[in-house]
C-alpha cells in the first residue's frame, strides 16, 4: 500500500509546491480526514498543499487505507464493548445468583436482598430478545448469501442463453409440380 522507496534525502523536493511525503504523514493525513471530514482543514492542519489532499483523497491507496484504519478502529471499539458487555453480564448474574447489596438499617451492615421477579423478567427478556436478534442475524445473512447465489446461477444462465447459438441448417427443397393439362 504504502511504501518509502527512497530515503527522504534521496527524495529531495524541487521546490515547496513538489515535496515528498512519509508514510508516516500519509497515515496521519488519513486519520485526520477521518477525524474531520474535511479535506481543507486536514491539509490546512498538517500543512499538505490542497491539491495534493485533494489528489490522495481520490486515489486508491488512500481509499484502502481509509478502510484498514476504520476497521482497526472498529475491532478496538468492539474488543472494548466486549469486555464492558462481559463485566455487565458477570455482574447481571452475580445479582441473580447472591442478591441485590442493601444496607440493613436495624444491624447497620451491608446484605445480600434476592433480586425482584420484575428484574429477573427484565433481564431474561432482554437476554433472550438480543440472542434471538444474533440468530435472525445470522439466518439474514445465511439466506442473504443464497440469494446472492440463485441470483449468479441466474446470470450466468440468462449469460449462456444470450451467448447460445442454434445452428440451423437450411436445405432447399425445390417442389416438383404436377404437369398442367392444356385444353
Amino acid at each position: 500500500m504504502l511504501t518509502d522507496t527512497k530515503s527522504i534525502q534521496e527524495r529531495k523536493p524541487k521546490s515547496s509546491w513538489n515535496r515528498w511525503y512519509t508514510d508516516k504523514e500519509k497515515l496521519e493525513a488519513v486519520k485526520c480526514y477521518l477525524i474531520t471530514g474535511n479535506q481543507a482543514a486536514t491539509a490546512a492542519a498538517l500543512n499538505i498543499n490542497k491539491n495534493t489532499m485533494n489528489t490522495w483523497v481520490n486515489s486508491q491507496w488512500f481509499k484502502d487505507l481509509t478502510e484498514q484504519v476504520k476497521r482497526e478502529g472498529n475491532i478496538q471499539l468492539n474488543n472494548k464493548l466486549r469486555k464492558i458487555a462481559d463485566k455487565a453480564m458477570d455482574v447481571a448474574q452475580d445479582r441473580l445468583e447472591n442478591g441485590e447489596w442493601i444496607y440493613d438499617q436495624k444491624t447497620g451492615e451491608m446484605r445480600r436482598k434476592p433480586i425482584q421477579a420484575k428484574d429477573a423478567h427484565k433481564i431474561a427478556v432482554d437476554l433472550l430478545d438480543k440472542s434471538f436478534q444474533l440468530e435472525d442475524r445470522g439466518e439474514r445473512v445465511q439466506t442473504e448469501q443464497t440469494n446472492i447465489n440463485h441470483l449468479e446461477q441466474l446470470a450466468q444462465a440468462f449469460k449462456d442463453m444470450a451467448n447460445k447459438t442454434n445452428r440451423v441448417e437450411v436445405i432447399e427443397h425445390v417442389e416438383s409440380q404436377p404437369p398442367v393439362a392444356l385444353p
